[in-house]
């Protein structure tokens, strides 16, 4: 079962954003505005603090149901979802301190304007790292395995900081991008609270722009279609090696069958070529636009 701790002031945080993968496709879940619960003050000194909130979800795609338990103790506040391993990715984001995190995370995305260059730097060293010679097996393929993600943690890069700068550099970039997204197509609001609506637009396109889960390339690019007009080509490669990626960070270098995933300096090195070439023609439909 999975269980993590988030940062929790009784009385003043009420709601938190959870997002994971599903277990069994992967297919990005997210759940905003969920409520923490209140400390209960009847239950007596020693569970002054105890609160318990339960939600019930389920994935879109696969149909897979989860079930979500939010507890908030004296000393500790945390989630549990009884349908994923103990160590799944899990992302927890308190809505009281959202502004300033929105703020500095996208100010990360917005300072280094040439995405490609540093793409091509970080592979690089990642390439450099490849050189170095260990000779402990065990030690090697652990050493392997984080080369290997961080193939993927840079396509994520990329893709983020790409998408980040057009949306909120470029007005209709950024009407597109409110017109689009099915997030958005889903909320109603009153006429009477346009205008509060409109005051915080720009900090709920932020938040939309950072919870998006950048490795997902099919679903990203649909959001590339939308916004630049192209869809990423030939894309069973890239996924199959998210896939990987995911087998290496959760399960240790083994699959959900618990057969271990063959690893070596030329696998690795053939990876970071099938994403060098994987970005490098998104680039370039970027740069002709």
């Amino acid at each position: 079962m999975f269980k993590q701790s988030f940062n929790h002031e009784p009385l003043i945080d009420d709601k938190i954003y959870i997002k994971y993968d599903s277990v069994e496709c992967h297919q990005s879940i997210e759940l905003d505005n969920c409520i923490v619960p209140e400390p209960d003050a009847d239950t007596g000194v020693n569970e002054f603090y105890n609160g318990y909130e339960e939600f019930k979800t389920k994935c879109s795609n696969c149909n897979k149901k989860y079930t979500i338990l939010i507890i908030v103790e004296e000393f500790d506040s945390f989630i549990k979802i009884e349908e994923l391993p103990e160590n799944w990715e899990v992302d927890i984001l308190d809505f009281k301190n959202s502004d300033f995190f929105v703020k500095s995370q996208i100010e990360t995305f917005l300072y280094d304007t040439d995405a490609m260059k540093l793409f091509r730097n970080e592979i690089q060293k990642l390439k450099d790292l490849l050189q170095i010679k260990i000779d402990k097996i065990s030690l090697h393929k652990t050493f392997l395995r984080h080369i290997y993600a961080g193939t993927i943690t840079c396509t994520e890069d990329y893709l983020s900081t790409i998408l980040i700068q057009e949306v909120l550099s470029k007005d209709h970039s950024f009407r597109k991008f409110i017109e689009t997204d099915p997030s958005f197509q889903k909320q109603s609001f009153s006429l009477s609270s346009i205008y509060f609506k409109l005051d915080g637009l720009k900090n709920i396109v932020e938040q939309r722009l950072l919870s998006i889960m950048y490795h997902n390339v099919v679903n990203v690019s649909d959001i590339y279609n939308r916004i630049f007009g192209f869809k990423f080509e030939e894309m069973g490669q890239i996924i199959k090696i998210v896939s990987n990626r995911h087998d290496m960070v959760h399960r240790n270098g083994k699959n959900r069958y618990g057969e271990e995933i063959k690893i070596s300096n030329a696998s690795v090195l053939e990876v970071i070529h099938e994403v060098e070439n994987f970005i490098s023609k998104i680039d370039n439909s970027i740069t002709l636009q």
